[in-house]
């Protein structure tokens, strides 16, 4: 990766070196500036001119939503990401929604890296985005020019057939004025369109229209004397010369057009999979979780049956991390994902909320509370079985040699049922975490219910 230039809000000098080293320790190469006021963040923006900004949320005299505000109106091309302390979820959405690429908090900053890479990568497809819409503008204003030129096929026709046409018509389907006159347009085109209608009756319908005094504008595929196919976008219309009735279409070859187009929504759909999806384990992430959690509670308002959240945290993750790096624990971590995959429903939701924590959402359970909580806790079990089942990770150990690394990792599961909207997001969430951490307390590897009598001695005790 080229060297990226990185603006770093933040007042605490020892916080802005703990985020250098996490980049560095993942291959990023980058130049930074800290700043902490206003002002020194205002003129760092002007004159050191950042590919991206890591802003911490509070400062003593400015703050990251301010500032997150600020580029989003002046400098709407460089990405914001929060690397803060703990803030509430309402308070992430509302990151989110005003233009944050993500947050991270300060404890958990395993994923900063990654979370860098895809804001910048965003950002070029973006830009890519912009730059492809803005040729498609020029092509569309060149196509009328040319229109208003008559540069376009222009094809002039009565009942019998075509009468006319100009050269540019003959050359687009490859063929001489005599061989287009005399012949009708569905001579031209394959026996079927796009839409599955045949092109006879298409056409008979359209020119049937145009001579009634109805204009028709319609994309038709056509075919060239060597018989490639290709798009034009028509436009039919009745005139009357010498007191006979003609109509005269204009074609326009948007053979490039559909390209760009195939090639926009491409980018549109790359896009919206950067931002719901998390990058390694191709799982929903925290932002998509929370909007799946909202059509959940939603049907569970109409259904009248139960949901279902589980908060998973992995017992022995951070030890194969440090013993054999990084890259060991991706592995793990996407094989997490494919085992939770596996023990749910195509209905749930199994989403990566951050390092080695998942959610697991169960929707639609039972209108009976007590066989919602046997539901659950089924699913619960399989889940934790098959996590406490051995994995084996590969480790590049030369440039031709690897070696296979049997591991065993367990979890902790926390898991709280929902109905309707009794409670909110946030609060199903945070019990869950609760439940989580009992199970925790309670020995690891094992599933633990939110029990409300228990979780003001559990939230003392974890903060």
């Amino acid at each position: 990766m080229n060297e990226i230039r990185i603006l770093l809000l933040e007042d605490n000098p020892n916080d802005a070196e703990l985020l250098e080293y996490k980049l560095r320790n993942e291959g990023l190469v980058f130049a930074d500036m800290r700043v902490e006021t206003e002002p020194a963040f205002k003129q760092a923006l002007q004159d050191f001119k950042p590919d991206i900004v890591l802003a911490d949320y509070n400062l003593p005299t400015y703050n990251g939503y301010a500032a997150l505000v600020y580029i989003q109106q002046v400098y709407p091309d460089i990405p914001v990401i929060m690397v803060t302390g703990a803030i509430g979820e309402e308070r992430a959405v509302e990151l989110l929604k005003a233009g944050a690429r993500d947050y991270i908090l300060k404890d958990r900053l395993t994923r900063l890296p990654a979370a860098v890479e895809n804001a910048l990568h965003e950002q070029d497809e973006i830009r890519s985005r912009r730059e492809s819409e803005m040729r498609l503008r020029e092509a569309e204003s060149k196509f009328r020019t040319l229109f208003e030129t008559a540069n376009d096929g222009i094809f002039l026709q009565d009942a019998a057939g075509f009468v006319d046409c100009n050269q540019r018509g003959a050359d687009m389907y490859g063929l001489t004025k005599k061989e287009i006159i005399g012949h009708s347009p569905a001579e031209f085109c394959p026996k079927i369109q796009p839409d599955g209608r045949l092109s006879a009756e298409v056409a008979a319908e359209k020119m049937q229209a145009a001579l009634q005094g109805e204009s028709q504008h319609f994309e038709w595929r056509s075919v060239r004397a060597d018989n490639t196919t290709f798009d034009v976008d028509v436009s039919v219309s009745r005139f009357e010369f010498g007191g006979a009735v003609y109509l005269q279409s204009i074609a326009r070859d948007i053979t490039e057009r559909k390209r760009v187009e195939d090639a926009l929504i491409d980018s549109e759909n790359r896009l919206r999979q950067l931002a719901d999806y998390d990058a390694l384990t191709q799982l929903p992430n925290r932002r998509l979780l929370l909007d799946r959690m909202r059509q959940a509670m939603l049907a569970s308002q109409r259904s009248g049956r139960y949901g279902a959240l589980m908060f998973l945290d992995l017992d022995n993750f951070k030890p194969l991390n440090d013993m054999h790096g990084h890259d060991m624990g991706d592995q793990l971590l996407i094989e997490v994902a494919h085992r939770i995959s596996s023990c749910v429903r195509q209905v749930d939701t199994v989403a990566r909320f951050g390092g080695d924590e998942f959610v697991v959402m169960l929707s639609e359970l039972d209108i009976d509370k007590d066989m919602s909580i046997a539901l659950s806790s089924i699913i619960a079990e399989k889940i934790r079985a098959i996590l406490a089942e051995p994995y084996a990770l590969t480790i590049q150990t030369g440039v031709n040699a690897k070696n296979t690394v049997e591991h065993r990792c367990t979890s902790s599961i926390g898991v709280v049922l929902f109905i309707n909207h009794e409670a909110s997001q946030e609060d199903i969430l945070k019990w869950a975490d609760r439940a989580m951490y009992q199970a925790k307390d309670d020995g690891r590897n094992r599933v633990c219910f939110f029990d409300p009598k228990c979780s003001q001695a559990s939230a003392d005790l974890h903060g």
